[in-house]
This record gives C-alpha cells, structure tokens and sequence, in this order.
C-alpha cells in the first residue's frame, strides 16, 4: 500500500507512507519535520496526517492518493488556518 500526500501534481510530496514505512527523502523541505502519518485507523480506511507548526503557508489544496495492488483514490481537502 502507498499513500502519498502532496500540494500539487508537479510537486515533491508531503509525507510518503509505502510498505508499512514513511519514506521522507524527497518530502518537500517545508514539511520535514512537521508530519506524522495517522496510521492507527487505516484498517478501518481512515487515513490522517497531522501537521505540527500550522503557518498561512500550509493554507490550501492538499491531494492524498492512495494505492494498493489495482486500487486507486484520490481525495482533496482544502486546508484553511485561522489565527486568534
């Protein structure tokens, strides 16, 4: 199974989930060190992934493609951040 979260098809990705591992060499430079994969609901197939140290930069579309064997989906979620 890959899961892989991204800002844009033409980009380096988010986070990289592949074989029960994260795969974060080429993650994009803004997120290294800010994700973590939510992993513990994906037999139920709900699939999280949280980013810590939330800026205006991260407001925006956000694609998670999800393969296994023939299986293939993508959704997108629009991401807004709101300050106090």
């Amino acid at each position: 199974m890959e899961i892989t979260w991204f800002r844009s098809h033409n980009s380096s990705y988010v986070h990289l989930y592949h074989s029960g591992k994260d795969h974060l060499e080429q993650q994009q430079p803004e997120y290294q060190g800010r994700t973590e994969f939510l992993k513990d609901d994906i037999g139920d197939g709900k699939i999280g992934l949280k980013i810590f140290n939330i800026s205006l930069f991260d407001e925006g579309l956000y694609h998670c493609s999800v393969k296994n064997g023939s299986f293939q989906q993508e959704a997108t979620l629009d991401m807004k951040v709101t300050g106090k």
